[in-house]
């Protein structure tokens, strides 16, 4: 008869954070025009990112979790909105939304068992014996802009007209950011670092030609220059919307 042998698994909160933000605001009123603006310069640092999940395991090394402490990935260095309303002649109005992001931290996975401990979210190599931090690359900066036109018609003091015109993406910006399969950008399940798929390779730096590209940059795919499918738009295309409002 062989003895029964049970394993447990053990759960402790032992993660922590640390979120320090510099937040600067200009209000401008005039006749003619009303602003408001805000820039923050922040940093958001800690060593585990998961909000739902109880169970599994995120650490890449159970015995360092040094590593795991570095930039979060709802981290964002700059941030600035401002929200602009110009008051023209003849009526019209004009205003808009401008955003602009820094690209949020990239974490990267060489896709084998490097440490033996069953789970595939071994980080590449610096030296020896040391993994690349938690969340080390940057993704790509976004930048939005919106638009809106107005003009109001005045009948009499209870009728008024008012015809529209909104404007999104101005630019057309396909603000276009890396993301690893499944279209997630903060994260990735295999070698999009590393095109060996070995632990090693951190040793020589990037081995992945396409690594944070948006283009194919092997000139022996037959896919080189275009746009590469490991990339994942986040802006929608220039649009417009017209609308009219009878207020009375």
């Amino acid at each position: 008869r062989q003895p029964r042998v049970t394993f447990r698994a053990a759960i402790e909160s032992t993660a922590k954070a640390l979120y320090q933000g510099l937040t600067f605001r200009m209000r401008f009123v005039r006749k003619w025009t009303q602003l408001n603006a805000y820039y923050t310069l922040s940093s958001n640092k800690s060593d585990d990112d998961n909000e739902r999940d109880s169970g599994g395991v995120a650490f890449a090394n159970p015995y360092d979790l040094s590593g795991e402490y570095y930039y979060s990935r709802l981290d964002r260095t700059h941030q600035f909105v401002a929200n602009p309303v110009f008051f023209l002649p003849y009526g019209f109005e004009v205003s808009s939304a401008i955003r602009l992001r820094s690209g949020t931290p990239l974490n990267t996975y060489i896709g084998t068992d490097a440490n033996g401990d069953n789970i595939f979210n071994d980080r590449p190599l610096v030296v020896p014996g040391v993994e690349l931090p938690r969340n080390y690359f940057r993704n790509r900066s976004i930048y939005d802009m919106d638009m809106r036109v107005q003009k109001g018609f005045n009948f009499d003091d209870r009728k008024r007209l008012v015809l529209s015109g909104e404007f999104f993406n101005v630019f057309n910006r396909p603000n276009i950011v890396f993301a690893f399969p499944g279209t997630n950008s903060t994260s990735g399940t295999w070698a999009q670092y590393c095109s060996s798929g070995t632990q090693t390779c951190g040793l020589n730096g990037i081995t992945n030609v396409n690594f944070l590209q948006v283009r194919e940059q092997n000139p022996n795919n037959v896919n080189f220059g275009k746009i590469n499918l490991a990339t994942v738009p986040n802006s929608q295309v220039f649009q417009v919307q017209l609308g009219a409002r009878f207020l009375f």
